[in-house]
């Protein structure tokens, strides 16, 4: 089986405009002046139609008129996170969270872009104040968990997942990401049924049709893994990782030629999809084409340097091309001084090939 690759977990942030109702507490928050709530509101009429940057000058004109308006920072934040402008963002949900303490909306979302800088104590720390503010919020319960999870505390964050899923039965993410932990603590049933319950609470989840298809694969049912990835490209033919992941699973059943299309695909959608240029030269490799798979090993290779499996294939292949000569058992090396950047070795000898282990599933 060659190595599958997981969709990782959904961490939900709320993009939306705190459009009507005023944040309540903090002082200087409400009433803001009727010029600055015009500036407001243009800009949420801006965003909605999108008009960023457009957006953002309106907002900071609001503030402008009003410092202490909690309502523009947020919606501020909400816009400088949508213009790839994390830091400003941040500054700006922090501001919105000294004007007005009790909104639960700017710790979640705090805390969502403290997490993606990997600041993880700071983000669990926002969550974990947002759940006081909100013990009925599903969603917060469900991304403290994701946060925990990176952090390596895998029960506490499947508590939290269970949280979110006793407020929200429905709610489908918080099934699937219950399954990733389940899977990455080794219970593959568990995780089996976690994803199938977020499928039927949304049957368009894509990522859940993938990753059931992917622990499927890995309980050796490659029939059942290859209907799940089916099934998830019907909903996203431009997915990478299910095309991947799809490969592997025909290669199992001893398709590489049909294997191979499907990681050519993958590439086309990803060209720097290393992964999927290792398993399309495993696919090559099984169909004896050996010239082939060399080429695509080293594009891995060029691709990501530390990957063990396309480094130890790419030996297996050299071998079975006879590009190079193993040494008779027992036999010893004389490694001269380097010329011209490379190694000598005695006339007809190649180096002796090493074998790493590789983890089979990739995260």
């Amino acid at each position: 089986m060659g190595p599958i690759r997981f969709y990782s977990r959904v961490i939900p942030v709320v993009f939306v405009f705190l459009s009507f109702l005023p944040i309540t507490t903090g002082a200087g928050a409400w009433p803001a002046p009727e010029d600055a709530r015009s500036h407001w509101k243009r800009g949420n009429d801006c965003y909605k139609r999108g008009k960023v940057e457009r957006a953002i000058s309106e907002y900071e004109a609001a503030i402008g008129l009003n410092p202490g308006f909690a309502e523009a920072h947020f919606n501020l934040a909400v816009a400088l996170d949508h213009q790839n402008q994390p830091d400003a963002a941040i500054h700006q949900y922090r501001e919105a969270i000294r004007l007005a303490p009790s909104n639960a909306l700017a710790h979640n979302n705090l805390a969502v872009l403290l997490y993606r800088q990997g600041k993880l104590a700071a983000a669990i720390r926002e969550y974990r104040e947002a759940i006081q503010l909100e013990p009925m919020n599903a969603m917060a319960h469900n991304n403290l968990g994701s946060a925990l999870a990176a952090e390596g505390q895998r029960e506490a964050a499947m508590a939290q997942y269970r949280d979110a899923i006793g407020i929200d039965p429905g709610y489908a993410h918080a099934h699937f990401n219950l399954g990733t932990t389940l899977h990455d603590a080794g219970r593959l049933d568990a995780a089996l049924a976690e994803f199938r319950e977020a499928i039927r609470r949304q049957p368009d989840y894509v990522e859940a049709y993938g990753n059931l298809g992917a622990v499927l694969e890995e309980d050796g049912q490659p029939d059942a893994a290859i209907a799940e990835y089916r099934k998830a490209l019907r909903l996203s033919p431009a997915s990478p990782l299910v095309h991947n992941n799809l490969g592997n699973a025909l290669r199992d059943k001893g398709q590489p030629d049909t294997a191979a299309a499907e990681y050519r695909e993958a590439i086309r959608l990803e060209p720097g999809f290393a992964l999927a240029h290792n398993n399309l030269g495993n696919a090559y490799r099984d169909a004896n084409r050996p010239d082939a798979a060399i080429a695509e090993y080293r594009k891995a290779i060029a691709l990501k340097p530390d990957e063990a499996s396309a480094h130890d294939n790419l030996g297996k292949a050299l071998k079975m091309g006879g590009l190079v000569t193993p040494l008779p058992s027992g036999a010893e090396i004389t490694i001269l001084p380097a010329v011209s950047g490379g190694w000598i070795l005695p006339p007809g000898r190649g180096f002796p090939r090493q074998r790493r282990s590789a983890s089979q599933v990739r995260h």
